[in-house]
Parts: structure tokens; C-alpha cells; sequence
């Protein structure tokens, strides 16, 4: 397939400023160097140039991102101009957007020329503490509201909870009434408490709830993975997220860990598992050759026989590969079918119309994993 994308998410650093009660990415404190970062961007240009590639894509990550501080985002704009022209690279940022002030705030509104951001944090739970005492809340929304003010448009991230299916209707209005550009809701995962621990049902009851606070406001806000959803039920629309749908395969994503290292998925790199090898020893085009790099696409066109044969299989596609238990199938499988079955009833849907879809056949086939290892299953 030939690739028209270059997706880079970095993580310049795994060490963060707050202690979420659920995180499961904490690492040593390690920094990219610039070497790294230069080495990096050196070869992407390579290799956007010999694809033809207008321009590539990069999304900060960590750990917390903006504890790399000015300094480091104003040398790193320095190293792409040696590359790339200031409109080829399009940057993004994932952060718990508290540290957005001062120095760091000006840098990032010269490198950020997408003028988006993401952001999160619980609004009513206290689920996301600073390191330094008390809860990031307070600080997570001046940050956020001060990258709205200086135009971007800001994406939440919302982890769903035990507890959060208390306030469903306080959450979608509290997210709304901020004007959020939109809101991811993610479930929590692998939390041990019994206060804070999701279940498949519980899951199914948020969703429940959510979809009927927003039908109720006309579908006002654009929520993830409801809007999608719907868009498939009233459209037809295919879905598109590595998730609930199938990621093109036409764009490369790789996500870059602090001393380079390479992986097909954030999730991976948090969990050190399916390492593609070192940007340092490696080119763009070894990358792309690599299994790894394919994994999510190969899993997602690789279901097992229960998933290509569940009527839903289109609205769920066997959920992100991070969260499949030994079966192939994700856990939150139960919770989804019972949302699911709620949906189509609700909207009147026909089976026949959830086996429609603008995708090719391949998509559900079990054409076949590259990837023979065992480790990434």
C-alpha cells in the first residue's frame, strides 16, 4: 500500500507532575535529548521527501509534556527549520495543561501552528493529584481555558469511572458549557480499588446515560466514540480510529519514546512490549518494512471467528488490540454488546443495516497477522 502519511507521536519525556490514581505509563524520569530529536527529524524529512509526502504530523506526548519546558520547544523548532519548511510539520500536544503559563506558554504558541490541544481532568472526582499535594483540577482548568484564549481548540479527555456514573449529566453539560472543541470518554482500565474500578456493565450503564443526555441536547457536543457511532447508524459512515474502527493503513504511525526507541502505539510503549527498534539505527523505510509497524491494521483485519461474527462487529471491530484478553476479544466486550443492543433498539435499527458498510470485505476477513511472535497478542 503505498504510504501518503507520517504520523509522529513523541514522548520527550515518560515523567509527569501529577499522580493519577489509574496512570499505568509512569517510567523513570528519562529526557529526550536533541540528538534524538534531531536525528528524528532528519529522517523523516528523508523519507517525507522520497514519498512525497506535503506534510507530516506530530503530537507531543508523554509522561507530561510540557515539564521539557521553553527551552526545549524553542530548540526543536530551531532543528526543524533545518529540515523542513515551518508549514510541513504540524504540531499537536497532549497535556494535563497545567504547567500552560509563562515561558512555556509563548513557546508553545509559536510552535503549535495546527493551534490545537488536548487536555484532561476530572472535574468532580478527585482522581488526578499533583505531586507537589492537592488535586490538579484548579490548575488543569486555567491551563485549559488559557490555551482557548490564545486560540486553540482544545480536546478533553474524560476517563470514565466507578464513580462516574453519578454524574453523567454533569459531565457532558460541564464539558459543553466550556466549549470544548470535543470530548474523548475513556474507560478506566486495570485500576485494583474497588472505589475507582469499572466493569464491562458499568461501562454499558455511562454510555447508556450519556447517549440520553446528549440526544436530549440535540447531539450538541462531539463525543468520542459516540459521534462516531452515530455516524455509522445514520450514515453509513465507516469508522476510522484505531479503537472501535479500522486506522488507515495508508498513513505511518509511530510513536517515539524519550531515547528513541520505536512503537507501533502509545499503549506498547507504555508497556514496553512489540519495540520496533531505535530511531538512532534505523530509517523510515526499514520502519515501515517492519511487522510492528502494521500490528494494529494486521489485529484489526485479523478478528477472531466470535468477533466476525457478531452483528456488531462494525460498531466495535474487537476493540483497542491493548485491551484483548487471550481470546482476541477486548474487555470491555460484554458492556459494548449490552450499549449496542440498547442503541439499535432505541434508534430502530435493522440488523441488515449494521452489516452495511463503505468498507472493502477485507476489513473483518482474517487476512492474517504479520506478526508471529505471541508477545503482541
Amino acid at each position: 500500500m503505498k504510504i501518503d502519511g507520517l504520523d509522529l507521536l513523541i514522548k520527550p519525556t515518560l515523567e509527569c507532575n501529577a499522580r493519577c490514581i489509574y496512570c499505568h505509563s509512569m517510567k523513570p524520569a528519562k529526557k529526550m535529548t536533541l540528538d534524538v530529536l534531531d536525528t528524528l527529524f532528519k529522517k523523516a524529512a528523508d523519507y517525507g521527501k522520497r514519498k512525497g509526502l506535503s506534510t507530516i504530523s506530530v503530537n507531543w506526548h508523554g509522561g507530561e509534556p510540557m515539564l521539557m519546558g521553553a527551552g526545549f520547544y524553542r530548540d526543536a523548532l530551531e532543528i526543524q527549520d533545518k529540515y523542513f519548511t515551518r508549514d510541513q510539520v504540524l504540531h499537536g500536544m497532549q497535556s494535563n495543561a497545567c504547567l500552560y503559563k509563562g515561558e512555556v506558554r509563548e513557546a508553545l504558541k509559536e510552535l503549535m501552528n495546527e493551534k490545537t490541544m488536548g487536555a484532561s481532568f476530572d472535574p468532580f472526582h478527585p482522581t488526578r493529584g499533583l505531586i507537589k499535594g492537592g488535586d490538579s483540577f484548579p490548575d488543569a482548568l486555567e491551563g485549559s481555558l488559557a490555551m482557548m484564549q490564545d486560540g486553540f481548540s482544545v480536546d478533553m479527555i474524560y476517563v470514565i469511572h466507578k464513580k462516574s456514573l453519578d454524574v453523567v449529566r454533569e459531565v457532558y453539560h460541564f464539558f459543553k458549557n466550556m466549549r470544548v472543541q470535543g470530548v474523548l470518554f475513556h474507560p478506566l482500565e486495570e485500576y485494583p480499588g474497588k472505589e475507582y474500578r469499572l466493569e464491562p456493565d458499568d461501562l454499558a450503564v455511562f454510555l447508556r446515560r450519556l447517549w440520553e443526555v446528549w440526544e436530549e441536547d440535540d447531539y450538541e457536543l462531539d463525543i468520542s466514540p459516540l459521534s462516531e457511532w452515530r455516524a455509522f447508524l445514520k450514515d453509513r459512515e465507516p469508522i476510522d480510529s484505531c479503537d472501535f474502527g479500522l486506522p488507515s493503513g495508508s498513513s505511518l504511525h509511530v510513536t517515539v519514546s524519550p531515547e528513541g526507541n520505536l512503537y507501533p502505539c502509545p499503549r506498547f510503549q507504555d508497556r514496553d512490549q512489540c519495540c520496533i527498534g531505535n530511531i538512532r539505527d534505523m530509517t523510515f523505510d526499514e520502519i515501515e518494512a517492519h511487522p510492528y509497524a502494521s500490528l494494529v491494521v494486521n489485529k484489526k483485519t485479523n478478528l477472531n471467528p466470535e468477533c466476525r461474527a457478531c452483528k456488531f462487529v462494525h460498531l466495535c471491530r474487537s476493540g483497542c488490540i491493548a485491551t484483548h484478553d487471550e481470546t482476541g476479544k477486548t474487555r470491555w466486550c460484554q458492556g459494548l454488546k449490552d450499549f449496542f443492543t440498547f442503541l439499535v433498539a432505541k434508534e430502530n435499527i435493522r440488523d441488515a443495516d449494521l452489516q452495511y458498510s463503505r468498507e472493502s470485505a477485507e476489513c473483518v476477513s482474517g487476512k492474517g497477522c504479520d506478526c508471529e511472535s505471541g508477545q503482541c497478542g
